[in-house]
């Protein structure tokens, strides 16, 4: 009886090379996704050499209720930092601030100018939408839930609400 492993062995151009044996590569963790944002003044890049050619657009410092929440695709090692690959390029990962807060809070006020939806929920749908809060809205926080790796607030009678920092403060 004749026995087979195969193992794949790619060649890289410098000279090294990767296998498929498994004894010899680390299989990355599952982590949860990571969304962050920022209220400085910030470029996007078009790969990870941040020079004035390879911007791609430039973000001016703005308030926490105007920020966006970006979704990190990849985090990028280089010898002068660390870097996040989002939707429209590479941004430095100096200064970023989680965008969900993942610890329990008893208070939180409404910063978002449209105010928030109240969900029957953990996972948010325009069906599943069934109250309103304004902005400057005060809302006592239960506990808080999770939801593939995003933070929902419960608030009691099966109602969940978003904890984005860029839309909710916490107060207590």
């Amino acid at each position: 009886m004749l026995s087979i492993t195969a193992l794949l062995v790619y060649t890289l151009v410098n000279g090294q090379y990767v296998t498929s044996n498994k004894t010899y590569v680390a299989l990355a963790k599952k982590i949860a996704p990571l969304y962050v944002y920022w209220t400085n003044k910030r470029g996007v890049y078009v790969n990870t050499h941040f020079i004035r050619k390879n911007a791609v657009k430039y973000f001016s410092k703005r308030p926490r209720n105007k920020a966006n929440a970006y979704k990190v695709l990849r985090i990028v090692k280089t010898k002068n930092g660390t870097k996040y690959r989002i939707k429209h390029g590479y941004i430095n990962a100096k200064g970023t601030i989680p965008a969900y807060y993942v610890r329990r809070t008893k208070l939180i006020r409404v910063i978002r100018n449209r105010g928030i939806l109240v969900h029957n929920a953990k996972k948010f749908t325009n069906r599943n939408a069934i109250k309103h809060f304004r902005k400057n809205a005060l809302i006592r926080v239960q506990s808080v839930a999770r939801f593939y790796g995003i933070t929902r607030f419960y608030i009691g009678h099966g109602e969940y609400i978003t904890a984005n920092k860029t839309w909710v403060n916490r107060i207590k």
